[in-house]
Parts: structure tokens; sequence; C-alpha cells
């Protein structure tokens, strides 16, 4: 596992989005350039801690964040379709952590039913649950903006929310939500899905390079769910037709019974019941 990470061109130019000003980047004591570090490594952590630079704890916090994706993504590699689920929500608790929210979860967006189904969750201890469903008619505009493809990060809540949304505004104050983050996941330029995560006990920003890195991670996510709900429907048809073939095997054994011809021999059964029709052992 590799301990570097990208880090966009923005974070050393004065305009962090950790809440640094240019003072305090003036204040580091190794050069900064305008285009940005071209990786994050551990020792660059490291270095930048031990000479006191104001940027070492959130150059730190990236890299912990970077390691967790690219574990998180590694792990659903040849991942058996039998423990798909329980290690989707063992990523949702490990991101809902991580991220210091009240919870997480990974939805499917179901267009004929207008309704938004949630397939996996998780909550922290005392945050409400996630409903399992989220109908168009509950939340119209909230499922309007998912459908379109459009990624929802409301920082301040339900302050964020527009005039026309009042529903949603209900639902966040009644629930305590301060913060949400929805990110639509696509499949061939359709929404399928959604992946999102919402905040509780404090407000929250949700950083471009936040999102694009958890798209990443539900969009292997999508990708993963979809072959495993491949695989199921093929070992469903295949015991589907198993079980009509031996359905009629039994009618075609039943009616050989019923006419006194059995088609088994006494020297080739196991156990051979007279009663049935079968005849007895030579």
């Amino acid at each position: 596992m590799s301990d570097s990470a990208v880090i966009p061109e923005n974070q050393c130019t004065g305009q962090d989005p950790s809440g640094l000003d240019s003072e305090a980047v003036l204040r580091c004591p190794l050069p900064v350039r305008h285009q940005g570090l071209d990786a994050l490594t551990s020792g660059l952590c490291n270095a930048l801690e031990e000479v006191g630079c104001p940027f070492a704890p959130v150059a730190r916090q990236r890299l912990r964040f970077e390691t967790l994706l690219a574990e998180l993504s590694a792990t659903f590699i040849n991942l058996p379709a039998s423990q798909v689920d329980s290690r989707i929500e063992s990523a949702l608790r490990q991101l809902v952590e991580f991220l210091e929210v009240g919870r997480g979860g990974l939805a499917e967006v179901v267009i004929d039913q207008k309704q938004l189904v949630v397939t996996h969750s998780y909550h922290a201890p005392g945050v409400p649950l996630m409903p399992r469903m989220i109908l168009n008619e509950e939340l119209p505009w909230y499922a309007k903006t998912i459908q379109q493809g459009e990624v929802l990060h409301l920082s301040r809540l339900p302050d964020d929310l527009p005039a026309e949304a009042t529903s949603e505004q209900e639902y966040c104050i009644q629930v305590g939500l301060k913060s949400h983050l929805m990110i639509p996941l696509k499949m061939m330029d359709s929404v399928v899905g959604a992946i999102g995560f919402g905040s509780f006990r404090r407000y929250r920003d949700w950083p471009d390079d936040l999102i694009q890195r958890l798209r990443l991670v539900g969009d292997v996510v999508t990708v993963l769910q979809e072959k495993t709900a491949e695989i199921r429907k093929k070992m469903t048809l295949k015991y589907q037709t198993e079980f009509r073939s031996w359905r009629r095997v039994g009618r075609r054994q039943g009616a050989r019974l019923r006419a006194g011809r059995p088609n088994c021999e006494a020297a080739s059964c196991p156990r051979p019941r007279p009663e049935m029709g079968c005849p007895s052992p030579k």
C-alpha cells in the first residue's frame, strides 16, 4: 500500500480549505510553491511536523484519509458475493468515524417507483436512523435534485435549503440534521444510486476534493453491487431451472408409480420400498 497522496494545487497557495491564511503560509519554514507539492508522503508529513509547519496537521490528516480510501477500494477486489453487503456497511462505518459525522448510507435510485431506497447504512450511537425508503412525494426537491445528478453539499441546515424545499426543511429540524452531503452515482450516464453522509452534532463544510474522493468510493461500490446483483440473478435462474427440472422428474416418477411401472431396479436402488411399487430386492 502506497503511503503517498496527490495534493491539489490550491492547498499550498495561501487559500487552504483548512482555514489557514496567507500569514500562516508565510510563517511556514518550508518553501511554498504556487503549483503545490506533487505528492504527499509520510516522510513529508514527518518533516513538516519536525520544523513546526502549520500545515503539518492538515497534511497528516489528508494522508490518513487517502490511505483509508485506498484500503477500502482494495478490499472490494475479488470479494465474494456473500461478503459484499457486510463489507459495504463496514466501509461506511469507517468513513463515518473518520469524517466525524453522524451517519452514512448508500442508496439505489428507483425511477419507475419514484423512490430512493437505502440499501446500506451506518449510524453512530444516538443518531437517528436513516429512513430505508424515501418517496419522491415526501421529499420532492431532494429526490428531484439527486435524480438530476446534482451533488447536494449543504453545510448549514436548514438555512442552505431553497425556499421551495419546505418538506426538507421540516425534516432537518425534526431530526436535528445540521450538514448533509449526497453524491449521485452514475452508470452509462444514468443516475443509479447515491452515497451520502449527515452531521448532527456540528456544522461542517464539504470541500470539492473530499466530494471527488468519496465519489470514487461510491463508484467502486456501485460497480461491485451491479456485478453481485448479476451473479445473484444467474444463481437464482440456475436454482429455478433445477427446481423445475426436479419437479418434472418427480411428476414422471409419480405417474409411473401410479401406473405400477416404477422405473427403478432393486439392484440399483439402495432403499427399495415395496409399498411404493418398487420391486423386492433379488
